[in-house]
Order: C-alpha cells, then sequence, then structure tokens
C-alpha cells in the first residue's frame, strides 16, 4: 500500500512542471495604451496587447480582463476588437472599476520560443468628460491600466489630448510632449500587475480663444447619398448639436467622406429658406459657423447644420448600366452621432438594386463597420426618350449602359448586337476617364499646379485617344461588314468624337497656358467652364450616336 501511495505522489510530483506550462503565468505580456480625448469630447482607447510564449512548449492563450475606470460604466458606446480568432467583449461593474473582459470563443494554442500574437482593442467613450469649475475640464483616465490576474511584463501609457488645450495637471511618471496638432503625456511601467492600477483625474483648460473645444452633444444625424436628375452624385449630413460645455465654438472640424473636399454648399436653417445656398470653401477642414449660420454656438445653445459636397468619381464603381458607391459609416466630425442613419435619395426613375433605403448606425458601426454598398440604376421610366437628363459624367456612362444592355435583351445573341456592346464599352470607359481627368482639373488650385503635371495629362489623354481610336476603327469596319445601313451614322460618330477629343485638348491647353500666366484669370474662367459645357455635349452626342445605330439594327 505504501508503494502504491509513493508512485502516485511520484506521478503527481512528475505533472506539476507541465501544468505550469500551461499557466499564462508563463507567457510575456506587454500592454501599449492610448487614450486620445477629442475636441468635441469624445475619449477613444486603444488597448494593444502583445503576447509572447517564451517557452519550449504550447501554451493556450488566456482571457484578457482589462480594469477600466468605474466612470466608464454605461457609457462605452463602442467596441472592437482584432486579434488571431474571435474573442467576445463583455462589460461588468464591480468594486474594482468598469472591466472591458475580451474572452476567446475557441482554444488558441501559442506556439513556443518567442512567437507573438496581437490582440487590439479599440473603446469609445463618450460623456465621461466634465467641466470642473471655474473653468477647467476634466475626465478620468487609466494612468497605469492593468488586467484582472496577469502581471503585464511592460505597459506603454498614453494620453493625448488636442493642441488647442493644456494640461493643468501632469501626474507622477509621466512626461509631457507632442507637437503640432495634439500634445501628450505619456510614461513605461513595468511588471504591472492589478494591484498597480492606477485612475487619475486628468485636468485642461482651453487655450485662449481657440473656439474649438468644448464639449457637444449629437442627435437626429444623417449621411445621406443623393443622386439628382441633372448628373450630379452628392453627400448631405444633417445634425443638431449642442453645446453641453462651458466653451464657445466658433469652427468645427468637418470629416467629409473624401478629405480633398474643399467646398460645401451650406443648407439654411430659416423659415422659408433662402433662394441661394451659401458655398463655403473649408480652410484646413474647418467650417467656419459665424460664415455658415450667421451665429457661433455659446453654451447651451443649439443649432441644425445642413451642408453637402458632390463625391468625387474615384468613390463610384460604373458597371455596365449600374453604378456602385461605397459609403463610409463614420460620423461628419471627429465625435459619435446620435440617432445616425445612413440612406439614400434617388429619383424617381431609378431603381435601387442593393443596400438600404436608410440603417440606423450605433457607436460601434459608426467607428469600426463597414462601408455600406449603394447599386442602382436607370428604370424604364428614365429611358423613355423624353426623360433623359442632361448630366455629366457617370450619368452618361449609366444612360450608355442601360440603352446597350436593354437593346441587347432585345437583340438576342447576335453578332452585330454583341459588336455595338464592345463599342459602348469602349466609349464607356473613355467617357469615364475623361470625366474623372475634368474633375480633378476643376478641384485644384490652378497656382499650386505645375506643367509637368499638365504634361503628364496631356499625354496620358493622347494614349487614351490612340487606344480606343484603333478599337473604334476595327469594330466600326466589322459592324458595317454586317450591316452597310449604319456607315453614315458612323461618320457621324466619328465627327463627334474628334470633336470630343479637341475640346478635351483645348480644355488641358487652357489650364497650361493660366499657370505660364500667358491669358487672365477671367479669360481662363470663361473658357475652361465654356470647353467643361462642350466636353459634356460631345460625350451626350456620342452617347445618342451608339443608341441610334443599335435602333438601326433593330430595324433590320
Amino acid at each position: 500500500m505504501k508503494a502504491v501511495y509513493l508512485l502516485l505522489m511520484f506521478l503527481l510530483l512528475a505533472l506539476i512542471p507541465h501544468a505550469l506550462g500551461q499557466s499564462e503565468g508563463e507567457l510575456e505580456i506587454s500592454l501599449d495604451s492610448t487614450v486620445t480625448l477629442h475636441e468635441l469630447g469624445l475619449i477613444t482607447l486603444n488597448e494593444t496587447f502583445t503576447v509572447t510564449n517564451p517557452t519550449s512548449a504550447p501554451l493556450e492563450m488566456p482571457g484578457l480582463h482589462l480594469l477600466l475606470p468605474s466612470e466608464y460604466f454605461g457609457k462605452i458606446t463602442a467596441t472592437n476588437i482584432e486579434g488571431p480568432l474571435e474573442m467576445i467583449l463583455s462589460i461588468t461593474n464591480s468594486s474594482r472599476g468598469t472591466i472591458l473582459s475580451a474572452t476567446p470563443r475557441g482554444r488558441l494554442s501559442l506556439s513556443p520560443n518567442g512567437e507573438s500574437q496581437i490582440i487590439s482593442i479599440g473603446i469609445a467613450v463618450t460623456e465621461a468628460v466634465e467641466s470642473f469649475p471655474p473653468d477647467f475640464y476634466r475626465f478620468r483616465v487609466p494612468i497605469i491600466p492593468t488586467v484582472d490576474g496577469i502581471t503585464l511584463n511592460e505597459v506603454r501609457s498614453m494620453i493625448v489630448v488636442p493642441a488647442t488645450v493644456t494640461f493643468g495637471n501632469v501626474t507622477d511618471g509621466m512626461e509631457i510632449g507632442g507637437a503640432g496638432l495634439r500634445i501628450l503625456i505619456s510614461g513605461t511601467f513595468g511588471n504591472v500587475s492589478s494591484s498597480d492600477q492606477r485612475n487619475e483625474f486628468v485636468h485642461l483648460v482651453e487655450q485662449p480663444a481657440a473656439g474649438v473645444f468644448t464639449l457637444v452633444g449629437f442627435e437626429d444625424a444623417s449621411r445621406t447619398l443623393v443622386v439628382s436628375p441633372n448628373g450630379l452624385i452628392s453627400v448631405r449630413e444633417e445634425f443638431l448639436m449642442k453645446n453641453v460645455g462651458f466653451g464657445t465654438l466658433t469652427e468645427l472640424n468637418m470629416i467629409p467622406i473624401d478629405d480633398s473636399v474643399i467646398r460645401v454648399t451650406v443648407s439654411a436653417t430659416s423659415d422659408p429658406p433662402l433662394k441661394n445656398p451659401i458655398r463655403l470653401f473649408l480652410i484646413s477642414n474647418r467650417l467656419d459657423l459665424q460664415r455658415a449660420f450667421s451665429s457661433i454656438l455659446r453654451p447651451g445653445e443649439q443649432i441644425l447644420v445642413i451642408y453637402e459636397y458632390t463625391l468625387d468619381r474615384q468613390f463610384l464603381e460604373s458597371t455596365f448600366g449600374s453604378v456602385k458607391v461605397s459609403v463610409p459609416p463614420s460620423p461628419p466630425v471627429d465625435s459619435l452621432m446620435g440617432s445616425y442613419k445612413v440612406g439614400i435619395e434617388l429619383p424617381s426613375a431609378f431603381r435601387l438594386i442593393d443596400g438600404p433605403n436608410s440603417v440606423d448606425l450605433d457607436g460601434t458601426a459608426q467607428l469600426f463597420g463597414p462601408d455600406i454598398v449603394y447599386e442602382f440604376r436607370p428604370g424604364i421610366l428614365w429611358a423613355s426618350g423624353t426623360a433623359f437628363p442632361i448630366g455629366t459624367g457617370i450619368f452618361l456612362i449609366l444612360l450608355l449602359g442601360f440603352m446597350l444592355s436593354q437593346r441587347a435583351e432585345v437583340g438576342g445573341e447576335r453578332e452585330i448586337v454583341l459588336k455595338i456592346n464592345r463599342l459602348g464599352e469602349i466609349y464607356q470607359d473613355k467617357i469615364s476617364i475623361v470625366g474623372s481627368i475634368v474633375s480633378n482639373f476643376k478641384r485644384l488650385e490652378v497656382g499650386k499646379m505645375e506643367r509637368r503635371q499638365v504634361e503628364n495629362v496631356r499625354g496620358e489623354m493622347n494614349s487614351i485617344r490612340s487606344r480606343s481610336s484603333s478599337k473604334v476603327s476595327e469594330l466600326r469596319r466589322a459592324i458595317i461588314e454586317l450591316d452597310a445601313k449604319v456607315g453614315s451614322l458612323f461618320g457621324e460618330l466619328s465627327t463627334e468624337d474628334q470633336l470630343y477629343d479637341r475640346a478635351i485638348s483645348q480644355f488641358i491647353q487652357t489650364y497650361d497656358l493660366q499657370i505660364q500666366r500667358k491669358i487672365k484669370p477671367e479669360v481662363f474662367r470663361t473658357k475652361t467652364t465654356d470647353l467643361d459645357k462642350q466636353i459634356n455635349k460631345r460625350a451626350s452626342n456620342i452617347v445618342n450616336l451608339v443608341q441610334s445605330i443599335l435602333k438601326q439594327v433593330e430595324m433590320t
């Protein structure tokens, strides 16, 4: 009996090292913690864990239970996690504060000998910044963030605030730094256990007369993709904002979908509305509230903000007869929106193929969600022959694609129909590329352009013209061989194509002359406006002639 007892003890002792090797205590875990305060009162945290297995045996990934200030409970409105496997995020309240837990859904075995895994957690906290009389703001931050039950080998902690405010206090173990648009305090700490948890208030004061930092609440917000019958695709942003801080807001930092947007059209909220909406240039992406709404935003006041901007071609994907647009769910300002919707407005003659008419987005979707993709195309009414919009760019491509797809259905798989479809695709590509070039020229400031940029565009256009010309000539011969009656229409198409190319060349040349200061600014503006209209007119004529060729084929 004694021998059996000794044997069992021996086996138990032999298993102890193996059991210890499977515990997270053998892992090396470091944490990079960044807490960022944004200009309108939003707090975001990025907690990035590096988990390394330095042992010679596989170890299992543990759950991570991050200890946060108790003030955050009920105010965490967005969470996101990225890592090597799916992890479940949960938030609980305890006597030690708010606990954000990241629990693996399955088992992940960390390979031995120094292999690391990165786990990054994103958090947004609203309404955690408070006014602190007489003229301070303050918010609680984890100066030394900790994980319950785990000792962190190293913690690199950073608190970032806008450069429009200054720190009223710098805590022990932290150094102040930063430059440009932000300032920060940072510190590095080693062998951090949960007992080292340190949460403290950071006090801030706004720079004198800055007019861009206060606490703002947002409601009734929406981002709408607006497709208009005149050929423009734009984005309309609308939200109600209230100043709940003690600072006065004079400028609003805008975050448009297209970061190259420099001009917005502000809709007046007066009743009745103004006949002529106000068009304003953004300076460093900031909207001047006084110029836009004839009022700044004082403490306790609220204002309804509505503005639109044209969406650049780079955000549009044109297929044969339809258009796809990806709309980011991100808010239009550096904050989170309450009751935020993303939707689309289409003319009655259009049909939505894919995407929601309207979708509600919570905080997590606003910060971390995927783009919302819309696809739409003209309906039969739009192509009735009298409902063609006098549009530009994408609508001409739509029109061409729609007509060819409709005629192809009528004509079946006839060889001549397939060749005309190919002809249409060539012009579709050409019109799309030219539209992008013209749009980019109009968006740039002439005074900041260089001649080499114009030469590059001119070379690109010559290449496009050469490629499309050879393909069109080949198709022209093949189509006329199949149906000689369309020969005269091809003559007209060739003439319009040449006039189209000439208008593009003159448009580019006009920019070149202005850069060299060989024409007066008023002459430049008049001529480029006229040439832009000519380019769209010739493109429209090309579209109509391709349609006429299709009709002629149907009659034979």
